[in-house]
């Protein structure tokens, strides 16, 4: 039982860690696109996204619809702690 225990642990943190590591990737492209003077515009669609989605998710890549239509299309993706789905970067 300890064995079991500890794999299903060591899976736990692996996936964490795995959460973390994209949303560091996501944190540094959006400090890039600030200092390319292109923060805030969505990669998706080319449109800006709504302040109070960079205020929720400040290291989003798109607005809302693109969010929505990657999600529907099956695109590979995760949810980060906020409950947030966002496409892995690449």
């Amino acid at each position: 039982m300890d064995q079991g225990r500890g794999i299903a642990e060591r899976d736990l943190a692996f996936q964490s860690a795995g959460r973390t590591s994209a949303t560091l990737r996501l944190v540094e492209g959006a400090l890039r696109e600030i200092g390319e003077n292109t923060f805030g515009t969505c990669t998706g669609c080319g449109n800006e996204i709504p302040t109070k989605r960079l205020e929720a998710v400040p290291w989003t890549p798109y607005c809302v619809a693109c969010q929505e239509r990657a999600e529907l299309d099956g695109q590979e993706g995760e949810r980060d702690d906020h409950g947030c789905w966002f496409a892995m970067a690449s």
